[in-house]
């Protein structure tokens, strides 16, 4: 069926425009500036994408992250992580698990490369300060010599599971042993 049954034609007009004056923007960009290398967030993404793609274009090495938690059902109904590096030359993983799923999808294993999670790279900043455990540890309200256990949570909106259940099994296994726990919610919950 066509898109026009589902999509207005005003949004189907501009949403086009939109992504024509970003393709020759950000090609004019790159003639301008001539870089040596181009960085995106990730491919998962409109914009992100087609900057990669015209750096493939353009025979400059695209660099690339993971776009975030890899969800199984994300690959399954979107195909997220197969499409996930198009056309950056390398893509920067948080993990050797998440490498291994990369590669399932079909992404050669040479453009991927383990790096850790970079946006918390605040913390090798403050790694570098003398006391910083032990100040965060005090702010944290754990006490000296307890073992931590800290719980990040992604969006709820995209927590696989029960909630609920989830954080009462861990209050539960926590209870009489010598361990803090810290819950840390996504910033946007």
């Amino acid at each position: 069926e066509s898109i026009l049954t589902y999509v207005d034609p005003f949004w189907t007009a501009f949403s086009v425009r939109e992504a024509c004056e970003v393709l020759v923007s950000f090609q004019n960009a790159i003639d301008v500036e001539k870089p040596n290398v181009i960085m995106v967030l990730h491919e998962n993404n409109f914009w992100t994408k087609s900057l990669a793609y015209l750096s493939w274009r353009s025979n400059i090495p695209c660099v690339s992250g993971q776009e975030g938690l890899i969800r199984a059902r994300d690959q399954v109904t979107m195909r997220k992580q197969s499409t996930s590096c198009t056309y950056s030359d390398l893509m920067l993983v948080w993990s050797e698990s998440a490498k291994q799923s990369y590669i399932e999808a079909g992404v050669p294993s040479h453009k991927l490369r383990v790096t850790g999670m970079p946006h918390l790279d605040v913390w090798l900043e403050l790694a570098s300060k003398p006391g910083w455990k032990k100040m965060s540890r005090m702010e944290l309200g754990v006490p000296e010599g307890s073992k931590l256990v800290i719980f990040a949570l992604p969006l709820l909106s995209r927590y696989e599971g029960d909630f609920g259940k989830a954080i009462t099994e861990l209050v539960n296994w926590q209870r009489g042993k010598p361990v803090s726990l810290v819950l840390k919610m996504h910033p946007f919950d």
